[in-house]
């Protein structure tokens, strides 16, 4: 064995024997330069063992080794290491190269292996949990992350969140042959590798360690304890797989080593790393006190550039498959956004890919539970192919392996409900002797080891027989040919099952749902009935109803679609998972219309046949109850365009949602026609959409048949005849009352013809906002139904200021900064404006006979000083807004209302605070007795008071509220 390990550790280190031959011959130990030369070998040779007896071919004596090797280790800052922890590092940097140099390339295929070193590729790692703002962290830069001091100390416990087959372990396992080879974290005395799913119950997290080396009694669990206590920063723990973990996390334990570590009660300065899947870190989670002490970081897989290195790497002497394969990837918008990114499917494809009878099946994948499916096909037939004598043989075979599979199902199944991953022969006696034939087959994996040191002293044991699924995905697919197998055997338990243990935790066994609705027929009608009864989570049932691939069997979602009022398609699920449901949908409305069919050019046979996104097109937008759609989808093909305008005449939808949509010029064309064309769409929203020109030429022209009354676009580049058309086009919507308009790139040729056609335009409220308008937008003004005008962070001209009088009736300003001039012409304009009712000025520095005014607290001063208060003398309403961190000014309140005399209602309100400073990032009133002084001498007419979001507490609310009771007409506070 240690000859064979040798041997290994070379293969993967290289050769970095010095091959000119030495002429000192033996060397004592008292050699002057002994620790020169045994250094310069030690930094040459990465493995402990093969230093060592270097050392003694040379003549060394032990104790001169072990110094050299301790200073080789220390890099020559550690300091003195015990010469337990010194045999134990060597003894862990042995056990990482043996275990982690090669890694299997294909669950179904023990024999599939390859060098780590060779076919490991980056990962997408994201720092920051599902739902915060999420930033890129790369492999390299995770060491420093985590050695790296921070205002709140040291990073010690951070936890890697990511599916199944993600790459997780793999990364944790690259980690640990990193450091075992001296390539990373060398700072690092001893790196400890755990997976949650070998860990015993022990008090002492050494004793868990030294499970691996049975043999080695000298060797305490309390020695390793304490050292990593005394030298914690010294010290980095891996724990894979926490979702495979047997215990609760909520309790402290003092007796379990392990939940000690996870809830940071133990080695609380050392770093610890730990990988899961999601549902797996709720624990976690739950306990607030725990959560806050973690860093999460998304494990998400290869990105496309990667997988295509990953698939170049695989198929390292063969080209044209690497490139066929990574072709079929790229063009197969399913495999490559649920399998490509994931290595273990990668792996899998890949292998089936190299094997040419398999590589047409693989082509036709679309579903994960397909690429399972042949999974399952693949090992059975590869078992069965051994009896082939005769056809009776291979065929008694396959059914003994799918039986085989079934039984060992139900066992997978009971440790997914317990989160148990190895099992015993006992536990496996329940399968009636096929767990041997499921380990033939290669589902199942069967392993005679040491047993536990707890085992040997309780059961005197010495070896125990444990068996194991190559990977979960197996596990789950297992399972579910099992729950499947119920639906005929035993309905009742099929359903409770289904019922009670799926459905109610649905994203823990969503592999197992999938599977399971695969299946079809009755069976996946079954689990897809349950689904749409129980679960509120469309984009979950979209993927079932995707997975099942049977288009009878996914009746309930039809009849699911049909009811639904609000739809969203999601940005990160394939358009063809949904349209596989659509299609027949879509085909039943083009037979039945005629006016659908002629816009498609098909016949009433469908011999011309439509495309299959044009049906699933038609089937969307005629949907008879939805009302809301939101798109999501940025890969949406031409015919997708045209179909939804073939059906925009037949179409209920009032409001439309489209985000990051990217259409050439015949899918805009198409989509301005569609629309124009919905007789019910009242409502639209472009957010973050590229448009070709050809989709404002068409809208300009298709206007007048328009029923939008609210039209919202974010961030689009507009050239000079795009923004002419757009601008035509919008004053020529007939029913077109509100425009909003933000981050818009327009020309002049925009507010030049909105000023031309302004006759036309119905627009009453205008929105725009972080634009640059220069001096073109001066007409904007002048539209004769405008009401509302709002500008945010919006910048303008002076002669914009200097032409302001309109028919106005409510203005919002923000985040504007105006010169000398601006300034006049604005407070000017304001005061000539003689419908002006409701003025909102907040971040701006610059009314009338306005009745609402809301101006913030900070320029209330220099907007007083340009006699702002002086043209608002009827102001009934005055709103203050406030900072956060700014404290109400008793001063401020009183300049600010002393001149109106008509005050009734005066609104105090602040900034929220942000999420992660609730305590800090307050607005605060720190003088409530001269808060009230002011408002009572400032405000004689006032009736209702109104504070909030201010950082007060019970003792200065009741304060205020005792101190008010003294205002004579004050009937209200809030």
């Amino acid at each position: 064995m240690e000859k064979r390990h040798l041997e290994r550790s070379e293969e993967v280190t290289g050769s970095t024997r010095d091959e000119t031959p030495s002429s000192s011959g033996q060397t004592s130990s008292k050699t002057c330069g002994f620790d020169d030369v045994i250094m310069k070998v030690a930094n040459a040779i990465s493995e402990d063992v093969d230093l060592r007896r270097l050392g003694l071919e040379l003549g060394v004596q032990t104790p001169d080794i072990n110094r050299a090797l301790q200073t080789n280790w220390a890099g020559g800052k550690h300091g003195e290491m015990p010469d337990h922890v010194q045999r134990l590092r060597t003894k862990l940097r042995a056990r990482y190269i043996e275990e982690f140099s090669e890694v299997k390339v294909s669950p179904m295929d023990p024999e599939s292996r390859t060098w780590l070193q060779h076919i490991f590729v980056s990962l997408i790692l994201m720092l920051g949990c599902i739902g915060d703002q999420e930033q890129p962290i790369e492999y390299e830069n995770l060491f420093s992350f985590i050695q790296t001091k921070t205002k709140k100390g040291f990073i010690t416990r951070v936890a890697f969140l990511g599916e199944a087959g993600v790459g997780k372990s793999t990364l944790f396992a690259k980690i640990a042959l990193d450091w075992a080879m001296g390539k990373c974290l060398q700072d690092i005395t001893v790196l400890f590798h755990e997976s949650f799913r070998d860990i015993e119950d022990s008090p002492f997290f050494g004793n868990i360690v030294m499970n691996h080396f049975p043999d080695d009694t000298e060797i305490i669990g309390e020695w390793i304890d304490k050292y990593i206590k005394e030298n914690q920063r010294k010290v980095l723990i891996l724990l894979d797989g926490m979702d495979e973990a047997k215990m609760d996390i909520k309790n402290p334990n003092r007796k379990l080593a392990i939940v000690s570590i996870v809830r940071r009660e133990s080695f609380i300065d050392t770093s610890v790393l730990i990988s899961t899947r999601p549902f797996g870190a709720d624990q976690i989670k739950s306990i607030q006190k725990i959560h806050e002490k973690y860093c999460y970081i998304q494990v998400k897989g290869f990105t496309k550039e990667n997988r295509n290195k990953y698939i170049k790497q695989y198929f390292n002497n063969d080209r044209a498959s690497a490139s066929s394969l990574i072709h079929f990837m790229n063009t197969n918008s399913v495999v490559s956004e649920y399998m490509a990114p994931f290595p273990i499917f990668c792996c899998m494809l890949c292998y089936m890919w190299k094997v040419g009878s398999k590589r047409e099946t693989t082509e036709n994948l679309q579903a994960v539970s397909q690429l399972m499916k042949e999974m399952d096909f693949a090992l059975r037939e590869q078992y069965s192919s051994r009896y082939t004598d005769n056809e009776e043989g291979y065929q008694c075979h396959m059914e003994k392996a799918a039986e085989a599979i079934v039984k060992v199902g139900c066992v997978a199944f009971e440790g997914l409900l317990k989160n148990q991953f190895i099992f015993t022969k006992d536990e496996m006696k329940a399968c009636d002797g096929f767990a041997a034939i499921a380990c033939h087959v290669g589902i199942l994996s069967g392993e005679k080891r040491l047993a536990s040191r707890k085992i040997r002293q309780r059961d005197r044991k010495q070896f125990i027989q444990e068996f194991s699924f190559p990977h979960k995905l197996l596990q789950e697919h297992s399972a579910s040919l099992y729950i499947a197998s119920l639906y005929n055997h035993s309905r009742s338990e099929f359903n409770r099952i289904l019922t009670h243990k799926l459905i109610k935790d649905y994203r823990a066994f969503k592999y197992v749902l999938y599977f399971t609705a695969a299946h079809g027929g009755e069976v996946g009608k079954s689990v897809l009935e349950a689904l749409c009864k129980k679960v509120d989570d469309m984009e979950f049932i979209i993927r079932a109803a995707f997975e099942c691939h049977d288009s009878e069997a996914i009746d309930p979602f039809r009849n699911l679609l049909k009811t639904k009022a609000h739809l969203v398609l999601f940005r990160h699920i394939p358009f063809t998972t949904l349209a596989f449901t659509l299609e027949t949908m879509g085909k039943e409305v083009v037979r039945r219309s005629s006016s659908i069919r002629e816009s498609l050019g098909v016949s009433r046979s469908l011999e011309a046949n439509a495309s299959s996104s044009h049906e699933a097109a038609v089937g969307l937008f005629t949907l008879q109850d939805l009302r809301h759609l939101d798109i999501m989808l940025r890969c949406l093909d031409d015919e997708f365009y045209t179909g939804m305008s073939a059906a925009a005449s037949q179409s209920k939808i009032e409001e439309l949602t489209h985000e990051y949509a990217n259409l050439g010029s015949v899918a805009s064309s198409h989509y301005a026609r569609g629309l124009c064309l919905m007789p019910n769409l009242r409502s639209l929203k472009l957010r973050n959409a590229e448009l070709s020109d050809e989709f404002y030429s068409t809208m300009a022209c298709e206007a007048s048949n328009s029923k939008i009354e609210e039209l919202n676009q974010f961030n689009a580049d507009l050239g000079s005849a795009a923004s002419s058309h757009y601008a035509r086009g919008l004053c020529s919507m007939p029913n077109l009352r509100s425009l909003m308009l933000t981050k818009m790139m327009l020309s002049d040729k925009f507010y030049l013809t909105m000023a031309s056609e302004s006759s036309k335009s119905k627009i009453e409220k205008l929105t725009l906002g972080y634009m640059d308008l220069g001096s073109a937008p001066t007409g904007l003004c002048f539209m004769p139904t405008l009401r509302s005008l709002g500008l945010t962070s919006v910048k303008l001209s002076d002669e914009f200021y200097s032409t302001m009088a309109s028919e106005i009736e409510k203005l919002t300003h923000g985040y504007a900064d105006l010169g000398s001039v601006a300034s006049s012409h604005y407070a000017r304009g304001l005061c000539f404006m003689p419908n002006l009712r409701s003025l909102k000025l907040y971040d701006t520095r610059q009314t009338s006979s306005v009745d609402e005014l809301s101006v913030g607290n900070k320029h209330v001063t220099s907007l007083w000083s340009l006699g702002l208060h002086t043209s608002c003398p009827r102001i009934k309403t005055l709103k203050l807004d406030c900072s956060r961190r700014e404290n109400v000014s008793s001063v401020i309140v009183e300049m600010a209302c002393s001149p109106f005399h008509h005050l009734t209602h005066l609104h105090i309100e602040g900034d929220l605070p942000y999420p992660s400073f609730p305590a800090v990032e307050v607005t605060t009133l720190d003088d409530p007795l001269s808060f009230c002084k002011a408002v009572n001498t400032s405000c004689p007419l006032l009736t209702k008071l109104s504070i909030t979001r201010i950082g007060l507490g019970n003792e200065k609310t009741a304060e205020i509220i005792l101190l008010m009771k003294a205002h004579p007409n004050l009937t209200s506070i809030e």
